[in-house]
């Protein structure tokens, strides 16, 4: 029973501490911010039954989903894509047109390859004139579609490797 009666000692004890401690004005202070935020809280709850917020909190939820399925899909794109192999084919695509242009950058290939094609196109005209005499001393063309076609042919390569020309010059 003198255990009993120490507990209830103490526990007097204890509630004269927690009354003196309520006349203080920190304690006071202290309980004034809770009621505040209490009150703050209880609004922001009462602000979510609002049907606008509700439609606000729906809409703001189906924006999630979206951007969900929209990280989904794009995973399953990815994932495509690399399983296709079209990334590695784009990837070896790019090396080799680097590998190439850093060849004839280095090897001064650039310089060729415009003085072949220009020597091409210059052998092209030469044909197409020859082919012009050739069809000039044969006469006219009107009784042999098999040679007008010829020369019509002969004309479009004519006018292409004069286009081709000026893109050189």
């Amino acid at each position: 029973m003198g255990g009993k009666l120490n507990d209830i000692r103490e526990t007097s004890s204890n509630a004269i501490q927690i009354i003196r401690d309520l006349k203080n004005p920190e304690v006071h202070e202290s309980l004034n911010r809770v009621k505040d935020i209490t009150a703050t809280v209880k609004e922001i709850v009462e602000s979510f039954k609002d049907p606008s917020m509700v439609k606000n909190i729906e809409n703001f939820r189906l924006t999630l989903e979206s951007i969900e399925r929209i990280s989904t899909k794009i995973d399953s794109i990815r994932n495509d894509s690399q399983n296709s192999g079209l990334m590695d084919e784009i990837s070896s695509t790019i090396r080799g047109c680097r590998l190439a242009l850093d060849t004839i950058n280095s090897e001064g290939g650039t310089k060729e390859l415009v003085s072949a094609s220009k020597n091409l196109i210059s052998e092209i005209s030469s044909m197409v004139l020859e082919i012009k005499q050739l069809v000039h001393r044969i006469g006219s063309t009107e009784g042999t579609p098999d040679i007008a076609g010829i020369v019509d042919n002969v004309r479009d390569i004519s006018n292409y490797a004069k286009s081709v020309r000026e893109d050189f010059k």
